[in-house]
């Protein structure tokens, strides 16, 4: 005790003294904080998502001993989906195996009844499903076994608490509430819990149904067919039963099953198809091999590298101000302060300044998570995203190495030199060579390449926001009108796809204000694609060749604005039982034959061989850049799609797309029909998310133009600092004030060149990399380094002046009088 004591008193000290001596520097604490913050809360928020990802178990309580059932598929893979009467019979033939157990499936569904007509995504939940997970409702209830029963009243659904804030209000008396959901009268019984998504882990969930339903939201036999095995079993084991007692009764009742129906219980192989149960956060992965791993390694090193940008900032920070810490610390030499009760001292300031930015970027992080729970996208997977014991001790941790990065160094080295300078006397007058290379080098040679490198990408990033001459017609948004529609649960097969394609375009072309209207299964640059592979017909050894293709209706080309170069565009003569024709871009005709005279010629797409019969212009599918991209179009009655867009030339975009959307809406209650919306309001929307990167990475790369510039400024003051006498006796021998800008411009210049030229060699590769994975961003060139580069330049330059100018005009007498 009489040892700890002095210690904690000792350390009181120098906080309340690191205290003071950050109190009285309110801009550089102010600023260290900041620049604290941004790196490590981002990198908690990185880790918080990965941490979801990999380590929490699924949304609720208690979840950790979850487990899931597993049958495997023809497709040879052990873990596959089972079906809803399979999930039955393993719960139901061995009794007292599972104290809770839930079957559940994604859908997609059409609910009217609040503010406007939704298209959502949800999920079938048998009536264990919000039991085993322990949930609570926000309003009303949660669904139940009772649920699942035939009933004479409208069946309930559960919605989501950020669908409930959304589409409702946040009306408390959204209970009780009847909808229509697919044409069927249901009523909302219950709001789920903020931030519950469901429970899958390839997209969220905004309503929740009961079994019964999966009738109208799937298919009509798919709680009956063995065959159809589209859902994910989850069961909690009874006290007293293991995984391995369960997999061994599961195993006989996968042999009864056989006997039952031999035909939905039989591989390819011939073999009967194996059951198998693991812990759900065990085997979470298990399906894609090495995806742990890499979510792992990429997340541990973007926080890797945020984090030792952040440290390189704020370590050249320091090392400029404790050049104005010299006098200080040679005086507390003086009076008996021991080399290591200083270096604590340093040590402590730097962990202040880190406590005080995990602390901030924490308090964000939390605040972004209570505002993400409250208004979550139904689009991002189910996982349970939330701040525990993994994430604490990971800020702690961070907390704790942060210091380490950016003060031990710096600090070390101004103790160094007050060391020096109270042996000699005196400061180093003279400085030995022409370009030495230590601790400032090295740091203001790193600022530099980060910089260059951040800026050419945010300039990348801000280019990509503007508009850009492609030198190709792009297809025309001006007066056209989207509905996306989703097939999957109204159409069985691709005849009835077809009908409901035709039903589709008819009513929209009963519309008044609708002038004509036409469908394609995608629309360019949204980040969906179709992939064809083929080769020339009359040439059977030719390499098969991949290239982007389109399904559409008559009229697309028409409608849009891509003009006509040879043949004709598709009609009524392109039926399902015709003769197999497309229409290629002139690129593809280019890359196929060489020459845009393609009509006749045949292309052979898998086993079917397809005449061309018309040549359309390019226009951009991927790539923002306008780069040729080989175009295939083949027409929907020949390939009808299970999702298409509906295009419509309409004389308003106010009532006439409003009255689209009614329209639309009522061909068939089963037909999922998306909001209709101006066609450039749509593709606005599938960019938001690489829009807010580029805007994120755009101002990033902003702020580090004044990072860098306050970096540079301190890293050259801190050598100013260091030669001030030097400067005031050649300045006293008639140096001249040119000369001494030159003196300490050059060796700076010269570091500021080289960190220059690698910075600009790794922001270009970094761009390359991420135009070619990255939709819409600008391609890398010459009118995007060169502005960032004399930009970033000047800003270095800049930076190393001031300080330059600040030495040459100091006055030599007072100069040497403070030396």
């Amino acid at each position: 005790m009489r040892a700890v004591l002095p210690a904690l008193e000792t350390t009181i000290q120098d906080v309340r003294f690191g205290v003071r001596l950050l109190w009285r520097s309110p801009w550089f604490t102010l600023v260290a904080v900041a620049s604290l913050s941004i790196g490590l809360g981002s990198g908690v928020a990185l880790f918080t998502l990965m941490n979801a990802a990999l380590f929490r178990p699924l949304p609720g309580r208690d979840t950790a001993n979850i487990h899931r059932i597993y049958t495997s598929n023809s497709g040879g893979s052990r873990y596959g989906s089972s079906s809803f009467a399979d999930f039955q019979s393993f719960t139901s033939a061995v009794p007292g195996l599972f104290a809770a157990s839930c079957a559940t499936t994604n859908v997609q569904g059409n609910i009217v009844g609040a503010q406007s007509p939704l298209a959502l995504a949800g999920a079938v939940f048998s009536g264990g499903c919000f039991d085993a997970l322990k949930l609570k409702p926000q309003l009303g209830r949660l669904l139940n076994r009772s649920d699942d029963g035939a009933s004479s009243e409208p069946p309930a659904i559960v919605i989501s608490h950020a669908l409930w804030r959304r589409a409702f209000g946040g009306d408390s008396s959204v209970v009780g509430r009847s909808v229509m959901l697919n044409g069927t009268s249901a009523v909302i019984v219950g709001v789920a819990e903020p931030g519950f998504a469901g429970l899958s882990l390839d997209s969220g969930a905004d309503f929740w149904a009961p079994s019964p339903l999966a009738a109208i939201l799937v298919s009509p036999r798919t709680l009956t067919n063995r065959g159809d095995r589209r859902f994910a079993v989850y069961v909690r084991l009874n006290a007293g039963v293991t995984a391995s007692r369960a997999a061994e009764r599961l195993s006989a009742v996968a042999a009864q099953l056989r006997a039952e129906d031999p035909r939905a219980w039989t591989e390819t192989t011939g073999s009967t198809p194996t059951v198998t149960i693991a812990q759900e956060l065990q085997s979470r992965f298990v399906t894609a091999r090495g995806a742990a791993t890499e979510i792992l390694t990429a997340t541990l090193g973007a926080i890797a590298v945020i984090v030792a940008m952040a440290c390189v900032n704020l370590a050249t920070m320091i090392l400029a101000r404790g050049a104005a810490r010299t006098r200080e610390l040679n005086v507390r030499l003086a009076l008996g302060a021991s080399r290591g009760r200083l270096l604590r001292q340093l040590a402590t300031e730097s962990l202040l300044i880190s406590a005080g930015g995990i602390i901030t970027g924490v308090l964000i992080v939390t605040a972004a998570l209570r505002l993400f729970d409250a208004n979550r996208p139904a689009e991002l997977p189910g996982f349970n995203i939330a701040m525990d014991w993994r994430v604490a001790g990971f800020a702690i941790l961070m907390a704790i190495v942060a210091p380490v990065l950016f003060g031990v160094a710096p600090g070390a080295t101004a103790l160094r030199l007050a060391i020096a300078e109270g042996l000699k006397g005196r400061t180093v007058l003279m400085r030995r060579g022409f370009l030495r290379v230590g601790v400032r080098e090295l740091l203001l040679v790193v600022q530099v390449v980060v910089s260059f490198a951040l800026l050419i990408m945010a300039a990348l990033f801000m280019r990509s926001l503007m508009p850009l001459g492609t030198g190709q017609p792009e297809p025309s948004t001006r007066r056209v009108a989207v509905a996306p529609v989703d097939l999957n649960i109204a159409a069985q097969s691709a005849a009835e796809m077809r009908v409901f394609a035709e039903r589709l375009l008819q009513a929209a072309d009963r519309v008044p204000d609708v002038e004509a209207s036409t469908a394609a299964a995608i629309v360019p640059m949204t980040g969906s694609y179709i992939g064809f592979a083929g080769r020339e017909e009359d040439r059977p050894d030719a390499t098969l060749m991949e290239f982007d293709g389109n399904v559409v209706a008559p009229g697309y080309f028409e409608l849009v604005g891509i003009a006509q170069r040879a043949g004709r565009s598709f009609d009524a003569r392109d039926h399902d039982r015709a003769p197999r024709v497309a229409v290629v871009s002139e690129s593809l005709a280019r890359r196929l034959w060489k020459t845009t005279a393609a009509i006749g010629r045949t292309i052979r797409l898998r086993d079917a061989s397809t005449e061309v019969i018309g040549v359309v212009a390019d226009t951009p599918y991927r790539a923002s850049d306008g780069t040729p991209q080989p175009v295939l179009y083949v027409p929907l009655a020949q390939v009808p799609p299970r999702r298409l867009v509906l295009h419509a030339r309409v004389k308003n975009e106010g009532e006439a797309i409003a009255a689209l959307d009614r329209a639309l809406r009522a061909v068939d209650p089963r037909i999922v029909v998306g909001t209709a919306m101006p066609l450039s309001h749509f593709l606005d929307q599938a960019k938001t998310g690489g829009r807010v990167a580029q805007w994120v990475g755009g101002v990033a790369g902003l702020l580090q133009l004044g990072l860098a510039l306050m970096a540079i400024w301190g890293l050259v003051a801190y050598a100013v600092e260091r030669r001030t006498a030097e400067f005031a006796i050649r300045r006293a021998l008639g140096a001249t004030e040119a000369s001494i800008v030159r003196l300490v411009m050059r060796p700076s210049v010269w570091l500021l060149a080289a960190g220059a030229v690698l910075g600009c060699v790794a922001g270009v590769g970094l761009a390359t990399a991420l135009y070619s994975n990255f939709l819409g961003l600008a391609p890398i060139d010459l009118t995007v380094v060169v502005p960032a580069a004399v930009l970033l330049g000047a800003v270095v330059l800049a930076g190393a002046w001031l300080p330059a100018r600040r030495a040459a005009t100091v006055e030599p007498a007072s100069a040497l009088k403070q030396s």
